[in-house]
């Protein structure tokens, strides 16, 4: 496994779906994008300093397994998705924000879809088929979402959220 540096043009383009242009120069701005070459690209960000003691390292024929800040994984660099990593810093400033109530957290942790009636508050403009960052009643991220509706609100248990990935992947990864 080695790593390269990827242009943020690339990854820019990759991630357009899933955030704004602008948000994504603000979240990199004096970052640099590194790649693994593993058949499951990983897309990291670090830091200048970082890359800098990285490539001294590097000289050594030493490469380290882990590095930086997850961005985004892909196959094929024509689609990727959200690290959670990403999604959970990228969710302080993007928008649209869900909050659910106590059940429907329990229940998108274990990778389920949220109900209209479980939503508590939405703030931003959703858009059907667009991204939608998930939150709990006491502000902490919970993961990402797909819009299935562009009105959220209603009565009744209709689906209206599905789940891309939440923080409870890692622990279901863990026991994999």
């Amino acid at each position: 496994m080695g790593w390269k540096r990827v242009p943020k043009t690339k990854v820019k383009q990759l991630l357009s779906k899933d955030l704004p242009k602008k948000l994504f120069d603000e979240l990199f701005k004096n970052q640099t994008l590194l790649v693994n070459s593993d058949k499951t690209v990983k897309i990291v960000s670090v830091s200048q300093e970082l890359f800098n003691i990285f490539e001294q390292v590097k000289t050594k024929a030493i490469q380290p397994l882990f590095l930086g800040l997850g961005v985004a994984d892909t196959q094929d660099f024509k689609r990727a998705r959200l690290n959670l990593q990403l999604a959970s810093k990228a969710s302080v400033k993007a928008l649209p924000k869900v909050v659910i109530n106590e059940k429907a957290e329990q229940l998108f942790l274990y990778s389920r879809d949220v109900w209209s009636n479980s939503i508590r508050s939405i703030e931003g403009e959703v858009k059907r088929r667009g991204i939608v960052f998930i939150f709990n009643e006491q502000g902490l991220f919970l993961g990402l979402a797909f819009a299935m509706a562009d009105r959220l609100l209603g009565k009744g248990k209709k689906t209206v959220l599905r789940n891309i990935i939440d923080i409870g992947n890692y622990l279901r990864i863990e026991r994999q």
